[in-house]
């Protein structure tokens, strides 16, 4: 009767080869049951890649979808706070500046130029904030803070109407200064006067960010501040009509910007609408194919949990076997 043996070098390569097979095995089982996903796909489709093809790419167009619409709702966020910001603070100077003809000055002269100050380096503060690493008022230099330091614009004002003879003349001087032409967009708006491009957020639907620090809405509540802040600068003094008037013109220019302040805050707000809606749609179109590539390249969970725990029985069977047979020797088997 003849004997079938392996030589120790035959039974190495057969027990790496087994060790090797069986280690694949379970890396891809593991990866189905991670992705729920076939690995051999072109097997599970008969050949026919077409239409996964096409899934996997429309999931592609709707992760980038997606990913702009997140970013969107970001900036258009962003840009909200900013500008709830700016009203605020001219909500909080508004009723002294109206109040200021009627009552003969709702508040005293150097603690309305103090809170004026501080409402103007607030807005200025507010309208520099960055949002994700960009300022987005900048227009399409969104690298660049929009706005100089509010004190370095203070301080040019304060130069330009220190001394103004007169309500007329503080008046046309603040105007000049924060005018298309004036030194506001030549010294003190830092961006440009780019526009961002419509940015695409689900198919057929885009979202457009306009404003910038230049905006008119901008510059006139900028010059109603500057009113306030530098109406007890001018030659006329602080108790005549000369200074109440300068706070008067600054008390209708913050009641306009205000008006003009919701209704930016509208069109914004109706944009976050839209990327609302635009993130619910690509949620369900990625639900929907991520179910269409199931149907076709999908697993059963519970055959792929079996199969890869029969997988690890096998592995830990051979490296029991491989080490009972790293044991055996011909001093051990005489002993």
């Amino acid at each position: 009767m003849s004997v079938s043996t392996f030589g120790d070098l035959a039974q190495s390569y057969v027990i790496r080869r087994a060790n090797a097979r069986l280690g694949r095995e379970m890396q891809t089982l593991s990866t189905e049951l991670t992705t729920g996903l076939k690995s051999d796909r072109r097997s599970a489709v008969s050949g026919d890649t077409g239409m996964i093809g096409g899934i996997e790419r429309s999931l592609g167009r709707v992760a980038a979808l997606s990913s702009a619409a997140r970013e969107a709702n970001l900036h258009a966020g962003g840009v909200q706070s900013i500008l709830e910001r700016v009203q605020g603070e001219v909500n909080r100077i508004k009723p002294d500046l109206l109040n200021s003809g009627i009552l003969g000055g709702a508040a005293s002269p150097n603690l309305m130029a103090e809170n004026a100050e501080a409402g103007f380096k607030s807005v200025v503060s507010a309208i520099n904030t960055a949002i994700g690493g960009r300022y987005s008022l900048s227009g399409t230099a969104t690298g660049t803070p929009p706005l100089r330091d509010g004190d370095a614009i203070l301080a040019d004002l304060e130069t330009l109407v220190g001394g103004a003879p007169d309500a007329d003349t503080m008046i046309a001087r603040i105007d000049a200064y924060f005018a298309p032409t004036g030194a506001f967009m030549t010294n003190d708006y830092q961006g440009n006067d780019g526009t961002l491009a419509p940015q695409e957020v689900a198919d057929g639907m885009t979202v457009t960010m306009e404003l910038r620090a230049d905006d008119s809405t901008i510059r006139d509540t900028l010059a109603g501040l500057a009113k306030a802040r530098f109406a007890n600068a001018g030659a006329f003094g602080t108790k005549g009509v000369e200074y109440e008037a300068v706070l008067q013109n600054a008390g209708a220019q913050m009641l306009r910007s205000s008006d003009e302040l919701t209704d930016h805050r509208a069109v914004i707000g109706a944009n976050e609408g839209r990327i609302e809606l635009a993130e619910t749609r690509n949620a369900n179109e990625e639900t929907a194919l991520q179910k269409a590539r199931a149907d076709l390249i999908g697993i059963d969970p519970f055959e792929t949990a079996s199969r890869l725990r029969e997988t690890e029985l096998q592995l830990e069977t051979l490296y029991a076997m491989t080490a009972r047979l790293s044991r055996l020797s011909l001093t051990n088997y005489l002993r």
